[in-house]
């Protein structure tokens, strides 16, 4: 019987579940309304459901750790991205999902460095022409490729 894959690399790489990347707002269970006030987590009630802001200020994001991992939200401990599930069942090795995740977080910086603002929410506006343009367009389609593909969710949420 083979051991499972050490899938920890992948996550403590990555973050955009918690940095505001993918959602600019994660869903709370009324119960744990409170305790994540505590915790001083954002809590924002809209149509009738609870949550809280990205990004989430309890992510160390040196590291890609959790400062509440053990109490964090039920929505946090059910979520699962693609990459991850694909790493989980073998059907990519941990490296390569490494690799994407590291690639991912090349392609925002390299965004951020150009002036665009990659917060949750902000406009994505392209200005300028020729190369610039073009660069900055092929990096925000490939991102956008990447964060369909490798970082939505795995599977419905139960």
């Amino acid at each position: 019987m083979s051991t499972p894959p050490d899938l920890s690399a992948i996550c403590q790489r990555c973050g955009l579940c918690c940095d505001g990347t993918l959602f600019p707002a994660a869903r709370l269970e009324e119960e744990e309304v409170e305790p994540m006030r505590k915790h001083g987590l954002a809590i924002l009630r809209e149509g009738g459901g609870v949550g809280f802001e990205q990004p989430c200020p309890q992510l160390e994001r040196a590291s890609c750790s959790c400062s509440i991992y053990l109490d964090r939200p039920r929505t946090c401990r059910r979520f699962e991205c693609s990459l991850l599930s694909r790493a989980r069942t073998g059907a990519i090795p941990v490296q390569a999902a490494v690799d994407a995740v590291a690639r991912t977080r090349e392609i925002i910086a390299t965004l951020q460095a150009k002036g665009m603002d990659m917060s949750p929410g902000a406009p994505r506006t392209i200005s300028g022409s020729g190369d610039d343009a073009y660069e900055l367009m092929s990096l925000v389609a490939e991102l956008m490729e990447r964060l369909h593909g490798d970082f939505s969710r795995a599977s419905p949420e139960t």
